[in-house]
Order: structure tokens, then sequence, then C-alpha cells
């Protein structure tokens, strides 16, 4: 059993993991943030991910270096079995070094970001999709703009947003988008645009209201 925690003290995991050990499971590892918290105690084995302290609750820190820890005990068991040879294993590697410049890379946005957020900062409602694997992302974004902003947020998988969510989504509030879609929007071409927008790329969707028929993404 694998149980991922920040703090190692978020009480839900912390009993989980009880229950699992009164079951007799014995194999246990803990990917934790704090040295000697309450879960990499009670755990068998530990991957600490050594992030440093979260200052903030929108810990992005924390979250990637799990994924990073995931990824790593994904190959370790992958090698373990026989399923990686070294070719994969060293090209896997190789590209967890792009990591440090990708983030540094979304660092240097941060004069935009602020852009982004004074448009954003009028929205009420906000969607984030995203395609495959960047899904999970998605619904991290959106836990991250619910605890720091209040604003109502959700995710969903990019090729849902025309089952339903897409009636959520306001052509009058703050967000991006280019002018072809603007004008879909006007003329009330809601699933032709959104679907274009959804297969076109991963985006993040402010809405103000639940009630009008019209449409806009931002990417």
């Amino acid at each position: 059993m694998v149980t991922i925690s920040q703090s190692g003290e978020t009480l839900d995991t912390m009993e989980a993991l009880k229950r699992a050990k009164e079951l007799g499971h014995e194999h246990t590892l803990s990917i934790c943030n704090v040295r000697e918290s309450a879960i990499p105690r009670a755990s068998r084995f530990v991957f600490y991910t050594r992030a440093g302290a979260e200052i903030g609750v929108a810990s992005t820190k924390a979250f990637t270096t799990q994924l990073v820890a995931l990824f790593t005990l994904a190959l370790a068991i992958a090698k373990a079995r026989g399923r990686l040879d070294a070719d994969a294993e060293a090209d896997a590697i190789a590209q967890l070094r792009f990591v440090p410049g990708s983030v540094q890379h979304a660092l240097n946005l941060e004069p935009q970001v602020q852009a982004w957020a004074e448009r954003f900062a009028r929205a009420t409602h906000a969607l984030f999709l995203g395609r495959g694997i960047h899904y999970p992302v998605a619904l991290e974004g959106a836990l991250k703009l619910k605890e720091i902003s209040y604003i109502h947020a959700e995710a969903y998988p990019a090729g849902e947003l025309k089952h339903g969510p897409l009636a959520l989504v306001d052509a009058d509030d703050a967000g991006g988008g280019d002018r072809a879609q603007r004008r879909a929007a006007r003329e009330g071409e809601v699933e032709h645009a959104g679907s274009a927008r959804a297969a076109a790329s991963s985006t993040c969707s402010p809405t103000s209201t639940a009630t009008s028929p019209r449409a806009r993404a931002c990417t």
C-alpha cells in the first residue's frame, strides 16, 4: 500500500493506512515531505520528497515532487518485474532532467500570470480542462484555485467539455480565446467552438454564470 501526504499527518490517509495494516498488508510505503511525521513512522518504507517547508496552501512544489516520486517508483517497479529495459530506463531518467528548466520557464511567466489574474479575478466560476495525463494536473489546478481564491472551480477531461460542462461557460466573463471563437459564441455555435478548442489544446475556462448559452475558453 502506498500513501501520499505532504505533511504526513493527513487524518483520512492515516486511517486508511491503519486499516490496511489491520487487514494484514505488511508492505506499506509512505511518500511524504515531512520527516518523522506520523504516516512515515507508521509505514514500513518511506520515500521523502524533500520539497522543503510548505509556505502556502497552494504548495505546487509538494505536488511536483510527489509526481516525480511516483514516476521513479513506477520505473523501479517496472524494472523489478522485467518490463523496463536499460535504454527505456535511461531515457525516462533523462526526461526528468528537463524538469528544473521547465519549472524555471513557468516561473518566468510571472508577469503574464499577474496580468491574467487581473482578468480572471472577476470570475465566480472556473473550468479546468486537461487531456490524457494532463487531466490530474487540471484537477490539481482547480483545487489550488478554490483553496486560494475561494472561486468555485471544477476540472474535466478535455474531451468531455461538450457533454455538459460547456453549458456553464459564459462568453462575457474574463478569459482568453480568439476572435473566431468569440464570434462563434455570439452566433450561438457553442458546441462547435467548445469542441474545437477542446480538440486543439488543454485549457482553463473561467465562467461567471451557469445560465448563458454562449461559450469562451482560455488557453
